[in-house]
């Protein structure tokens, strides 16, 4: 599958030109909203990296003063919950003090509780590049029947 100007494979075969284009909106037609919040969930409970940039994400659609405080001060629907402010921002301040990283056990809590934060970071991403990604993912296609 060619997607900005790569080539992926789908369902085991690469695939180029006029083909492409028309498998790629077939696919891209079949994910949903649902889809796209069961990949984020997936992606927050078992990817590092994706993990520690919704952290990121999350704190900084935080107000300026709930992120002095570590702790929700408005009920805005933005943020971390009240009960997970004042962790997720020692995680935050502990990734800009090890260069994005988090001790092994920290990244074990931060991928139990991140996947509920899931919706937030659909409405803060970029929904073509979320797709892309989906469809890099082929395990996960295949489990979830966007790839027959």
């Amino acid at each position: 599958m060619n997607i900005n100007g790569r080539n992926y494979l789908v369902g085991g075969k690469e695939h180029k030109g006029k083909i492409m284009k028309r498998i790629s909106r077939a696919i891209i037609s079949k994910i949903t909203k649902k889809n796209c919040m069961e990949f984020l969930r997936y992606k927050l409970a078992t990817d590092a990296k994706w993990n520690r940039r919704a952290i990121q994400r999350i704190f900084e659609n935080q107000t300026v003063s709930e992120q002095e405080v570590g702790a929700t001060v408005e009920l805005n629907g933005v943020g971390f919950t009240g009960f997970d402010a004042k962790f997720m921002t020692s995680l935050v301040n502990s990734m800009a003090k090890y260069e994005g990283n988090l001790t092994p056990k920290q990244q074990r809590v931060a991928f139990k509780i991140m996947p509920k934060y899931a919706r937030q970071i659909l409405k803060l991403c970029n929904i073509e590049k979320l797709h892309a990604s989906m469809l890099k993912d082929e395990e996960w296609c295949h489990d979830n029947g966007i790839w027959s």
